[in-house]
């Protein structure tokens, strides 16, 4: 590689400015690039499963820090020139989330139940075995052929076509091969191309027939169409922008949305779009999420995909958020698997130096809000928890408090927690649920939440109970909707010292509490010069 680093650029920019414009321009004239940014060394990094099984690792390359940059100039071009990628895709787009697909996922599945008499959906979570490195490059070049500039087509069949790769593993590259098909993972724009591959998967669910698709990539508006698979019935249920959801995409994560009498025609589809377009699904990785029934009196079929059986399972994970038998977000384990990792990283940390006698205690609490308290919060601003449920979360930080402060297992941490500026796990998932409510009425029209929005009034989904049961949502300025960002952040300030009051003038306040400081902030002792010795005297 070049031995660049972005950091040796950052000082540098205003000399290397000119020189690398000038060379950009030339790459863009005439759709050549360096050999050396067309060379990927390739890091297998260690996702989860036996360690000495070549399929646990995810390879990540390496790339130039100059193509990187150029990849930078040209993603804005790259996607005002690219086909329209359909509303079910969510993932690498601006503006879309992993929770807002998760979040469309349990509204989907509570609108399938609502339509039909409480009947749950049948799930289908399907896995393509090594995405990124099954990709044609071919297919992506047609599909921009018809809206691409010749130079941008040009620069990136440059940038992709005819790369070289080293493997790196402990300190040692292995000779140089030069793959067919495949996307580098560490390209900036290869989330955005692979985006494109997979486009026509959706439509090709939806679609009656079983014609190649090869030969009309960039027709992904067509119509919605009557098939075997959907009954005239049931189709106004989930028709959106005149399209039928019965699969959501992000990246690589498929969920197909069917139920008992056409999941197993949907598995078809999607084996059939494999082979057209020379990927896999992984059947051991997939998983089919549908309700348990009696097997004497109801037995529920095997599904089959590439002829093997897809396991089952009452549960299952979508980008992090776990969902029951129902389709429906599972409150109880989600906050389990958050508890779990944020109590395990803070461990980790604790080892290291976040003790009473280890970093300051400032440090250490900003150490925790940034790597540790995220970790709580994950999915919180889309799920509405019962009190007892957000006291699993409240005895979750004030066990990484005295992880921090120190004291016995029962210990108060409401004076530590106040002293830092910390607010209650309670008083988060309000500022977190009020700021994903406004942000969602700021998405592109057409964003797969924005377009279900409509239909999302409707008290029982679970949108009007974010709205209803969210403190913080009920004091903005009427609409709440208009709020704007100042507003936001001043009714937020606002609640936060409320509760702060009601805390210290409450019955049951203690001594500590009621002679803290009654405004919001960072407590001085924090940060005044001292010894280590007299601020742990203090505190």
């Amino acid at each position: 590689m070049d031995h660049l680093r972005a950091e040796m650029l950052g000082p540098i920019t205003e000399y290397l400015a000119n020189p690398l414009t000038d060379l950009f321009i030339l790459c863009w004239k005439w759709s050549k690039t360096p050999d050396s940014w067309r060379l990927a060394q390739v890091v297998p990094i260690y996702k989860k499963g036996d360690a000495n099984d070549p399929a646990n690792y995810r390879p990540i390359s390496l790339l130039s820090v100059l193509r990187k940059i150029l990849e930078i100039c040209l993603q804005d071009e790259l996607h005002s020139a690219s086909p329209d990628i359909d509303i079910s895709q969510g993932g690498f787009r601006t503006q879309r989330s992993a929770l807002d697909q998760a979040l469309c996922l349990h509204e989907l599945c509570l609108r399938h139940r609502l339509d039909h008499n409480n009947n749950s959906p049948t799930l289908a979570a399907l896995d393509i075995r090594s995405a990124y490195d099954t990709v044609d490059r071919a297919i992506i070049w047609r599909a921009l052929e018809p809206t691409a500039s010749p130079p941008l087509l040009g620069l990136l069949q440059s940038l992709f076509d005819n790369v070289s790769i080293q493997v790196l593993l402990s300190g040692t590259t292995s000779r140089s091969f030069w793959p067919a098909t495949g996307v580098l993972q560490g390209s900036i724009l290869s989330p955005h191309l692979y985006s494109i591959y997979i486009n026509s998967l959706p439509q090709f669910l939806r679609s009656p027939s079983s014609s190649s698709i090869l030969s009309n990539l960039s027709d992904s508006d067509s119509d919605f169409q009557d098939t075997p698979i959907l009954s005239s019935r049931q189709r106004p249920h989930r028709l959106v922008c005149g399209k039928w959801i019965n699969a959501l995409l992000y990246a690589d994560d498929v969920v197909l949305i069917g139920d008992r009498s056409n999941i197993q025609q949907l598995l078809n589809r999607a084996e059939e779009h494999s082979y057209q377009l020379g990927y896999r699904w992984n059947p051991s990785k997939c998983n089919v999420l549908q309700q348990p029934t009696s097997q004497s009196t109801n037995p529920l079929p095997p599904l089959y995909l590439y002829n093997q059986p897809l396991p089952t399972a009452s549960t299952f994970v979508y980008l992090g958020i776990p969902f029951n038998a129902s389709g429906m977000i599972n409150n109880q384990q989600l906050l389990q698997r958050n508890i779990a990792s944020a109590l395990t990283g803070m461990r980790t940390l604790r080892t290291i130096g976040c003790n009473p006698h280890g970093f300051p205690r400032h440090l250490a609490v900003k150490i925790y809000k940034q790597f540790i308290r995220p970790r709580f919060e994950y999915g919180l601003a889309i799920v509405p928890f019962l009190k007892k449920e957000i006291q699993q979360l409240e005895k979750g930080q004030d066990q990484c408090l005295r992880y921090i402060f120190g004291g016995h297992a029962k210990s108060s941490t409401i004076v530590f927690r106040h002293m830092a500026n910390l607010p209650t796990m309670d008083e988060r998932i309000h500022t977190l649920g009020v700021k994903y409510l406004s942000r969602a009425f700021y998405l592109p029209e057409d964003a797969l939440l924005t377009e279900l929005r409509p239909i999302l009034r409707d008290t029982r989904h679970r949108w009007k109970q974010l709205q209803k049961y969210n403190e913080i949502w009920k004091l903005l300025p009427l609409p709440p909707e208009d709020a704007s960002p100042r507003d936001l952040k001043s009714t937020i300030r606002t609640y936060r010292t409320t509760n702060l009051h009601k805390l210290q003038q409450g019955p049951n306040a203690g001594v500590l509490i009621k002679a803290c400081r009654s405004k919001l902030g960072v407590d001085p002792i924090f940060f005044l010069p001292m010894t280590s010795r007299e601020r742990s005297r203090l505190l």
